[in-house]
């Protein structure tokens, strides 16, 4: 008979532990709405903040690109050269394919107009 009480006794006081533990448990990895509505402006607002900055910095960095390739274009004398035709076909009767690019700058057969 004691040991049976005992036992109801053990069960009983292991359940509500257990159950406390349970309640705790949920409690803790809950996230009270307080809390959601103040972070999420914020987290929003920053997020977008970081992709505009990521953005005008690539855009930032093609920009000087191309004007450096630009520039380093008009040191081609392709357009002053004798053989250098400003038809949409052939662009050059000597070099068609390297005509107005960077291996035009030093062209051995250059011949001024």
């Amino acid at each position: 008979m004691y040991h049976n009480e005992f036992l109801k006794e053990y069960a009983a006081l292991n359940e509500a532990t257990l159950s406390e533990e349970r309640v705790n448990e949920t409690q803790s990895d809950v996230v009270s709405p307080p809390d959601l509505i103040f972070w999420s402006p914020i987290g929003f607002v920053v997020g977008w903040a970081v992709l505009y900055f990521m953005l005008s910095k690539i855009g930032m960095a093609a920009r000087d690109e191309i004007a450096v390739n630009i520039k380093r274009l008009h040191q081609a004398p392709c357009n002053k050269c004798q053989f250098y035709s400003n038809n949409h076909y052939l662009k050059c009767a000597i070099h068609p394919s390297t005509v107005l690019t960077e291996k035009a700058i030093g062209c051995c057969d250059y011949s001024p107009k």
